[in-house]
């Protein structure tokens, strides 16, 4: 089990080790030599504890029942916390409920400042019969909510979104039993009933694996790989997780921030007086059934015009290192002042744009024309007998259409040798797929294009299982990739492979290889940059 070896020390510490009661103290008990302790919650106080040590990354855990009958309106919290200054937190919240009705835990994340992250899910056992772990493992890759060794929640480190979107301050663990009776269940509607007071949780096992640091002054060295938790093993979930994440989020997830669009844009502005912008609600699914995020979807939506899919996707591959890239894009709020022609205005900033848009199209027509200038030269010289007569040769005496080969992959190819390594395979799926089709060259890089697309999606995040399922009716890839039979075999090449009677392209998570992802988008590259790719080659 993956948590059973994390900690050798499990259940020793005592309270008083590490933790202090903050407030509350005549509705504290302790038994067992202080390793457990109840906290009791009535009409007038509740009571709570924290560690003595902030910490800048870690494994923490406690063992917690909750409080039995009915206890609507009852919060039992078990979290990570820094509320001096710029506010990081990670929770675990228990929101009590009627008889009979599940209780719901609800889990968040604060970064910078910025929460709006809930997402709710519903246990699958009793927690106020039996003691159960809830765990956190924290690193500078990603943050995992774990029930016992099953895990919940994962959230990633997006290094492009950078410290604004991931809690990188010292924290401190916090526990707390208190009334939330005017949100935490039913909306509020179902208030605590104190006829069933005190309420009482227990709580157990009181060891920290953390790695100390000043919250004023964060300790660089809390990434080090000196830290078990730090370890690369530890950077993403393994395929046992994997599998049991994907159940529970397919079985118990009651809520989600991230198919919540009003709650996700409100967690993405952060800028006072402003708004999101407006975009074509049919393109923005669009984008989204193929992989994008709410945040990436709406902003090439937005930058590029608001006018066309072909336009968005363009957008997103211009900028895809853009700092901001996963940042919700936010306009000033309309406000209507008297007397201003707000609609002539609006016409001119439109004919500008589109001004823009027709001398950007200009300057690529005239690129392309370049380009198939250069093409008809190499050709007519391949016709007359002085081109080179095989790519072999052409790499040696023409290295300006040299195709980009994957050194640390892919083995040298001799004359006369055909080599069957997995990326000279890919890129003769790519040379074949140029070839049969170019006479639409605009149709091939689009197909180029959106396959860098799925490539570097799985690439980036191999855990997320929406990258990793690609529905073949879709009609955004069906128009761009499905129509050619080579675009598929390279999604099979990579490690797709058809699910559910041939409707879906799928990729298990463990058959996920980095070094071919790599290598793909390599070859992609080398298909979309090189103008000559594909159109040299004698092979059949």
């Amino acid at each position: 089990m993956f948590c059973s070896s994390l900690s050798d020390t499990s259940g020793n510490a005592s309270f008083d080790q590490n933790y202090y009661i903050t407030w509350g103290q005549n509705r504290v008990l302790f038994f067992e030599n202080k390793r457990e302790v109840q906290l009791s919650l009535d009409q007038y106080s509740g009571a709570g504890f924290a560690s003595k040590a902030y910490f800048g990354s870690g494994f923490f855990q406690m063992r917690i029942k909750l409080p039995a009958r009915d206890s609507s309106g009852v919060v039992t919290a078990f979290y990570l916390n820094l509320n001096g200054g710029v506010h990081d937190e990670l929770d675990f919240e228990f929101l009590g409920n009627r008889p009979g009705r599940s209780i719901i835990l609800q889990t968040n994340v604060f970064a910078n400042g910025l929460g709006g992250r809930e997402q709710r899910t519903l246990l699958w056992f009793d927690p106020t019969t039996d003691f159960h772990y809830y765990k956190f493992l924290w690193n500078q890759h990603q943050i995992v909510f774990f029930i016992d060794d099953i895990p919940i929640r994962v959230y990633k480190n997006d290094v492009v979104t950078g410290q604004m979107g991931y809690p990188h301050r010292a924290m401190q663990v916090v526990v707390s039993l208190w009334d939330g009776s005017n949100w935490a269940t039913d909306g509020g509607k179902s208030k605590a009933n104190w006829s069933n007071a005190p309420f009482q949780a227990h709580f157990q096992d009181f060891n920290i694996d953390g790695c100390p640091s000043n919250p004023n002054s964060p300790n660089k060295d809390c990434y080090s790989t000196k830290y078990w938790w730090n370890k690369k093993k530890h950077w993403h979930l393994n395929h046992r997780q994997t599998r049991d994440y994907e159940n529970v989020r397919r079985k118990y997830m009651n809520y989600d921030y991230c198919t919540d669009r009003n709650s996700f844009v409100a967690a993405s502005i952060k800028l006072k007086d402003m708004d999101v912008p407006e975009v074509n609600k049919k393109l923005l699914d669009e984008l989204e059934e193929m992989g994008f995020s709410l945040a990436r979807a709406m902003r090439a939506l937005h930058f590029s015009g608001n006018s066309s899919l072909e336009d968005a996707i363009s957008w997103l591959i211009d900028h895809e290192n853009d700092p901001d890239i996963d940042e919700m894009p936010s306009v000033p709020v309309k406000i209507e002042i008297e007397g201003l022609e707000s609609s002539s205005i609006s016409e001119e900033v439109k004919l500008k744009a589109q001004k823009l848009r027709e001398k950007s199209r200009k300057r690529n027509k005239e690129e392309d024309k370049k380009l198939e200038h250069r093409k008809e030269k190499v050709e007519r010289r391949a016709r007359l007998g002085s081109a080179p007569q095989s790519n072999a040769s052409l790499e040696t005496i023409t290295p300006m259409v040299h195709e980009n080969k994957e050194t640390t992959s892919v083995t040298s190819k001799r004359v006369g040798v055909e080599s069957t390594t997995k990326a000279d395979l890919m890129r003769d799926c790519l040379r074949s797929l140029r070839r049969n089709n170019k006479d639409d060259e605009f149709k091939v890089k689009r197909a180029f294009e959106t396959l860098l697309i799925y490539v570097r999606n799985v690439a980036r995040d191999p855990d997320e299982n929406k990258y990793r399922k690609i529905r073949l009716s879709n009609p955004a890839f069906k128009e761009r990739v499905g129509i050619f039979t080579q675009g598929i075999k390279f999604l099979e090449l990579c490690g797709f492979e058809r699910v559910e009677g041939g409707k879906y392209l799928f990729l298990p998570r463990d058959r996920f290889e980095l070094a071919v992802f790599k290598s793909a988008m390599n070859q992609l590259h080398s298909a979309i940059t090189n103008p000559y790719f594909g159109l040299l080659s004698t092979e059949a």
